[in-house]
């Protein structure tokens, strides 16, 4: 699957993983001795100028030894990898390299980069951002979509990553890539838990060596996505469900408090269901109560990289910004509809198999997120209110304002209490 990846003008370079290609591939292909019967060894041509296999099957042994410093590795820029096909071509420039480039291109089916659009304002498109900041940033091992990329998921059938982020739909995002990777337990509602990397079999950028991670992070070839929750919103909604439907906030926080503090991690305990006592124990104990459900969403993508983000969704809009995502997906080898025009991820996955029975599964009659619109459509006045009090929304913009700070996100401004002084 890293072959997938695509550098500069989304052709994968020679240099990017040529090591690992020349070994591990030698050691499955040659030794099986697919090659010889691939349509490389049938090469004809009535062209004497033409080298073919059958004038040179016969390569020099010993192997040449491939070193760091040579050419077509070091200066790799031209030396194209089609793993579809086994190919590595090497373009000339002033050899129509342009046209050959176009090819693989082609081959590679890079045709989305830069479709998306919508008439949504609150969605960040392609179209809007396509001139990302160069140079490029390097992807450390150590930055946070890499080292901990549990949920920066890669869907290589349509060059897409997608950032999903706790309390933002996230259950139903890893049950659609599920369902577009073919794991027959997608569509279970029980019974399994989607969110096992074990289970779920979804890739992350953490599967790919560094480099080839940084290329798709930068490719206009690859659509990099995220959906986001507005922040108050989002909050409560932790609360809710961590902290009044379940004991996971008492597990996770209070019983990790110092046990020195016995007054607070009894207050803890005690006052586990009131949101004031939810928001001031996150707030005291910040490395104790660090948690994915309540952390900044904004934070499990680097600063640097929000601005490679070419979509943003909403949550108060999800059901329409996830179809203008997925409608807007195609890869190169995907079936045709009745009247011959490409299918889009919507059209396959996303117009029906969705709902909560859990034995239909493709006879289900929802589109994605339709039946579970309700749940994450919260209505961010009334339900909101219900719990907040000027106070406790003047302490999550504080402990929570680097969500309103990042630019490439923008958050509808929502004043609970407009008259608070």
């Amino acid at each position: 699957v890293a072959f997938t990846a695509f550098m500069g003008t989304g052709l994968l370079g020679f240099s990017a993983y040529s090591k690992r290609m020349c070994i591990e591939s030698a050691s499955t292909e040659l030794n099986t001795n697919s090659l010889t019967s691939n349509p490389p060894a049938n090469v004809t041509t009535t062209n004497t100028d033409i080298t073919t296999d059958s004038q040179n099957s016969q390569h020099p042994q010993p192997f040449p030894d491939l070193l760091p410093t040579d050419r077509i590795y070091m200066k790799a820029r031209d030396s194209f990898v089609i793993p579809e096909y086994k190919l590595i071509f090497f373009a000339i420039p002033k050899v129509a390299c342009s046209e050959w480039k176009k090819m693989f291109m082609r081959m590679n089916g890079n045709n989305i980069g830069a479709k998306l659009t919508t008439t949504n304002t609150g969605i960040t498109t392609a179209s809007q951002n396509s001139q990302h900041p160069q140079p490029f940033p390097d992807l450390l091992p150590t930055d946070r979509i890499y080292m901990q990329a549990r949920d920066s998921f890669v869907i290589p059938k349509y060059k897409l990553i997608f950032f999903a982020f706790p309390k933002v739909a996230c259950s139903e995002w890893k049950r659609m890539f599920m369902r577009i990777n073919g794991n027959e337990n997608w569509c279970k509602i029980r019974g399994f838990d989607a969110h096992d990397p074990l289970t779920n079999g979804i890739l992350t950028l953490a599967d790919y060596p560094v480099e080839i991670a940084a290329a798709m992070m930068t490719s206009p070839l690859w659509t990099r996505a995220a959906i986001v929750r507005e922040p108050k919103e989002r909050v409560l909604s932790a609360f809710l469900d961590k902290a009044v439907k379940e004991d996971y906030f008492v597990r996770k926080c209070c019983r990790k408090i110092p046990k020195w503090k016995k007054t607070d991690i009894a207050l803890c305990k005690k006052n586990s269901e009131e949101f004031g006592s939810f928001l001031k124990f996150v707030k005291k104990y910040p490395k104790e109560c660090s948690d994915v459900h309540w952390e900044p969403q904004v934070l499990k993508v680097d600063a640097k990289w929000w601005p490679y983000i070419d979509f943003v969704g909403h949550q108060e809009n999800l059901r329409e910004d996830a179809k203008t995502l997925l409608s807007n997906l195609y890869r190169a080898d995907e079936a045709e509809d009745e009247h011959g025009s490409p299918q889009s991820a919507w059209d396959r996955y996303g117009k029906t198999g969705w709902g909560n029975d859990n034995d239909l599964c493709e006879k289900r009659p929802y589109e994605f997120l339709e039946e579970n619109s309700s749940a994450h459509n919260l209505n961010a006045g009334s339900q909101m209110l219900e719990w907040y009090t000027p106070e406790l929304e003047k302490i999550v913009e504080k402990e929570w304002a680097v969500e309103w700070e990042q630019k490439e996100v923008q958050f509808k401004k929502i004043k609970l209490f407009p008259d608070r002084k």
